[in-house]
This record gives C-alpha cells, structure tokens and sequence, in this order.
C-alpha cells in the first residue's frame, strides 16, 4: 500500500474523483454567475464595463457644477438642523415620524427590476452562519466528501484526500473577500481538514509499516511538511479573535503561509504543477490588477473637535464606481511613519460627477489613529480650518466590492446605517438623487436612517446628508418629484454631550427651538439623541406610503443592525409584499 502511494501514475478512481469535484465546484459557481446576471446586465447598461473596476478623473456631465462649487465648511454652523432629544426607547415621541407626503409624477421610462435573491435568514450564533448560507455551503461539503470516499477508503487510498485538495485550490482563491468571504473561510477550512486527513492517514501507514523514522527523512515528505505548515499557518492565525485584534498579523501571517504552502507543494508530487499555474495566475493577475489601477492623489484631510472620524476628499477622481463600493488607500507622510504605506479599505461615501471620492474612516486601530491625529493638524485652536489646506499624497486602488442593486429602479429607497456605515448610505443616496435627476431612476421616495453614537461624528458628518437635500432641491425637473427624509438618531443623551467638544452640534441645537415640522419646508435632516432608530415604524411608513414599483432596503452596519433589519423585511407580510410590489433586502457588512 505504502508503495502504491508513491507511483507517479495516478489511479482512475482519484482521476474520477478530481474530475468529478471540478464540474460540480464549477457547476455552482457557475450557478451564482446567472443568478447575479439580470443585476449584472442592468449595471452594465448603465455604466459600460469599466464603470466597478477603474477610477477616472473624467466627468461625464456638467450639470452639477454649481452644486460642486458650493462646498459647507466645517466652522459654519449647521443651522439647518432638527435636533430632537429621545432619552428612552420606551418613551411616547414627541411627534410621530412621519415623511412628507407623496408628490405624483409623471411616469419614467419602466425598468424591468431583475427577480430578488434571498439574501437573509436566521443567524446560526456558534458558526457565525445564517441559515442560508448553511445550506449554500454545504453542497461543497457534500461533493468533497463524496469525492474523498467512494470506491476507496482513507487509509487504503491516503493520496484521494491528497489529490481531492489540490482540486480546491483554484475555487477557493477566486472568491472576493468583501463578497463571500465567509464562503472563502469555509471553504479554506473545509481544505484544512481534507489535508490533515491526508497526512493523519500517512502517518497511520507509516507508522503500521515500521517506516515512520525513514519516511520522515526523504526530501519529498520534508516539502510535505513545510506546505502543511504554512497550511496551519493561515489556518490558525485567521480565526476571529486574531483578525479581530490583531489583523496586520493575519494578514501579514496569510501571505507568509501561503509561500509555504505553495512553494513545499510545488515539490511534493509532480501532479501539483498543473494546479499550482492557476493558483499562481490567479495571485499575479490579481496584484497586476492591484497596479494597475493605483493612482497618486492629491487628498484634503479634515475632521472636527470631538470626532472620531475623518473626512478624507479626492476631487481628482469622479468617475468609475457603483454606490457601495470600496477602495484600498496608503498615505505617504512622513507624520504617518511606516504604517501609513499599509493599505487599508474604506467604502466611497458619494457618487459619481460629484465632488469627488470622499472617505470617511474612523478610527479602529494605530493607523486610524495617526490618520486622524494628522487631519487635527490643519485645525486651530478654535476647531477651524487652518488658512493652509492640509493636503497629503493619496495613493488610491480599486474599485472593489460587490454592487447587486441599482437602488434608483425602486419606486421607495430606504438606506439604513450604523457607525462607519454611514459611508455606504451617503453614496447610496447621493447616486438615487443624481439618477433621478438624469432621468435614469423612478424613486419618488428616499429614506436615510443613520445610527451613531459619538455627537462629534454627528457635526462632521450631517453636512454631508444636507449637501444631498440641496443637490436634489437645486432640480426644478424631475427631482422635485423625490421626497427625501434623513433621520439622524445619536444613542448618546443630550445631557451626556459635552458642549466644549462639538460647539458647532450645541449652536444648531439652540437655533432648532421651533416646534414646527421642518421637513415638508426646508429639506433638512432631523436628528434624535438618547435613543436609537425604531426600524419596526419607519419599514412600516416607507411600506404604507409605496403602492407599486417596489421598495428596496439597504443596510450597512455592525452585524446585529443588518440582522434586525433584515428580520424585519423578512415580517413583512403577504398583502403588504403584493401591494407594494415586493420589498428587496441589500444587507452589506464586512466582517473581519
């Protein structure tokens, strides 16, 4: 048997094995490739096929000069506020939310809106899984340990497992991280426990043989060894608690292992070398893509007493990304030391033919940190703006990401977000407005819910919401038509704010004395403090005030936000999904 495991021919019922693993692992992929077709046809037609891959300098338009040109400052006063304080969620509202009424409009163009997905399920705590993708995962389980067993046994035919994990290889390496990277997980797993069969079987043999010492001294079980080692490498250094808190050594342990793993594979078995191209192919192509597609920038940094969070504005670039997507940013300043070369990923906060690429990034870790110390010093002792702008090289890469909806073909759009999401829901909203305004969407009703909970990030950030209240009031045409509603809940209490800390949050909070409703007037945000965003009541208001075309729900946030939302689309009732022409669930969260 121990001589049959080392003939260089390998045997029909492991060349059966491989083969059959591949045309089921590419069956399903292939699967969720027509699956995400109609979106990819819509996005396509819309944005032509360098539009989610290439950043541009180039504005297609000039429609929005005049908005462009008028940028709010940090030091002026958001005057134009409706701050409300909510000490508790038991407590009765001083006015129940409500939007403001629907305008009719004449009929756009109809968009065919592609047939949804399921998207969201019960979440599985102990595996970190929701039920959905369980059951997405576990057909890749099925086929690898069908393609392990049948007509062989583990010890008897210890090099099926061997050859059965080679075929993975290609399959695991092609799935995105901000995607599926869960899938990538598991099925990174799901290899590491096929190859530790692999070598417990061996040993077992070698070990029954008497050969164990002598097997352990040739050259190509040593390469065997040094590619399992960096196998565990990657393995153990990539369970949540490393990439939670120690993600520079995940991801830095990730590349170590993987030479490892490659490089001792490579001279284990001759039959490595067919697989090993495409796995090589695919990281060479990946980091010519990478190349490619970074580009310096000139960057403003910006942030304001009591934040968090920076602003980092591009206006150099204008073109070439989907709401949602994200690019991976190094700064080269002498003040960020030799960190400032990592690269790190921030979801785009703005649309396309706007101001530009804005970024918000909050700090999470040194690098954050030094980032932000480096935007407070163009402040003065004030909290303004210095004279001197503080400008730094930017290099910029992507766009990556995702992007299966066009939220603008949706008759009601309600974005909803937490924390950092906030980047995703002013780039979702800011592309509702600018394609209405073109002609390109159908929404009549957009809703903004943000959930945050430092003041500081409240004053940097509402501007922002404000900025796309006016672009969509500057349109006498079509846009008029767009009801917007931005709803701000900051979870910490009014009492509890400092006011040294935010002066500019405390000057809006004394001007918004009035107890009219602003909202059907003067287009401006509300903001709430002391609780946080009933989703139940405003699903439900969006629902009741959309009777065709649809209603789309996007959410970006920590993990319990999207979960809860998306249990409340999944409540929606029978009646309601009919009459509103079904209610589409885009949950988007990046879990480390």
């Amino acid at each position: 048997m121990i001589a049959a495991a080392h003939h260089e021919v390998i045997s029909a019922g492991s060349k059966n094995a491989v083969l059959a693993l591949l045309l089921s692992f590419s069956s399903f992929f292939l699967l969720f490739a027509i699956l995400s077709l109609p979106w990819t046809t819509v996005l396509l037609s819309r944005g032509g096929w360098k539009k989610g891959w290439w950043l541009s300098g180039q504005s297609s338009t000039s429609n929005f000069s005049s908005v462009r040109g008028k940028r709010r400052s940090s030091d002026t006063p958001m005057r134009s506020l409706r701050v409300e304080e909510r000490i508790g969620e038991g407590e009765e509202h001083e006015r129940a939310w409500s939007p403001p009424p629907l305008v009719n409009s004449r009929p756009l163009r109809r968009i065919p809106i592609p047939p949804g997905i399921p998207v969201h399920s019960k979440n599985v705590r102990w595996l970190n899984l929701s039920v959905l993708q369980i059951i997405t995962f576990l057909p890749f389980v099925i086929v690898v340990a069908l393609a392990s067993s049948i007509g062989s046994s583990f010890l008897g035919d210890a090099t099926r497992t061997g050859y059965v994990s080679l075929a993975m290889l290609p399959f695991i390496l092609q799935q995105g991280y901000a995607a599926i990277n869960w899938l990538h997980r598991w099925m990174g797993r799901l290899l590491w426990f096929i190859v530790t069969i692999h070598v417990a079987a061996y040993m077992v043999a070698f070990g029954r043989d008497g050969t164990l010492a002598e097997e352990m001294k040739r050259r190509v079980n040593i390469n065997a060894w040094i590619s399992y080692f960096g196998l565990n490498l990657m393995m153990l250094l990539s369970l949540r608690p490393v990439r939670r808190r120690y993600y520079q050594t995940f991801k830095i342990a990730h590349h170590v292992g993987l030479c490892f793993f490659i490089g001792g594979l490579n001279f284990h078995s001759p039959f490595v070398f067919p697989f090993l191209v495409i796995v090589i192919a695919y990281i060479a192509s990946n980091y010519i893509y990478r190349w490619t597609t970074s580009r310096i920038h000139s960057a403003h940094l910006s942030t304001l007493p009591g934040s968090r969070t920076t602003l980092i504005r591009i206006p150099s670039v204008r073109r070439g990304w989907f709401p949602g997507q994200h690019v991976r940013i190094r700064i080269f300043s002498k003040r960020m030391g030799f960190v400032g070369w990592e690269s790190h990923p921030f979801t785009i906060a703005s649309s396309e033919n706007g101001e530009g690429v804005r970024l918000l990034c909050k700090i999470n870790g040194s690098w954050t940190q030094k980032l932000h110390d480096l935007a407070k010093e163009g402040l003065d002792e004030n909290g303004s703006e210095k004279d001197c702008a503080n400008i730094i090289p930017i290099s910029l890469e992507g766009s990556y990401g995702q992007c299966n909806f066009v939220s603008s073909l949706f008759s009601s759009v309600l974005v909803v977000a937490g924390g950092s999401g906030v980047s995703f829901a002013l780039s979702v909203a800011e592309s509702v407005v600018r394609d209405v305004q073109s002609g390109k969407g159908r929404t009549k009703e957009l809703v903004v819910v943000w959930s945050v909970r430092e003041p500081g990030d409240v004053t940097l950030i509402t501007p922002l919401f404000q900025f796309i209240l006016d672009l969509s009031a500057s349109s006498v045409t079509t846009s008029s038509n767009l009801n917007i509603t931005v709803l701000i809940f900051c979870t910490t209490p009014l009492a509890a704010v400092d006011g040294g800390a935010s002066p500019n949050l405390f000057q809006a909070i004394k001007i918004s004395s009035s107890t009219s409703s602003p909202l059907t007037k003067d287009r401006i945000p509300t903001i709430s403090f002391g609780r946080r965003p009933p989703l139940t009541e405003i699903l439900k208001s969006v629902t009741d005030r959309t009777t065709k075309g649809g209603v789309v729900v996007a959410c970006c946030g920590p993990d319990l936000l999207v979960s809860q939302m998306g249990d409340e689309v999944m409540a929606v009732d029978k009646k309601t999904l009919q009459r509103v022409g079904g209610v589409e669930y885009n949950p988007q969260t990046f879990i480390l």
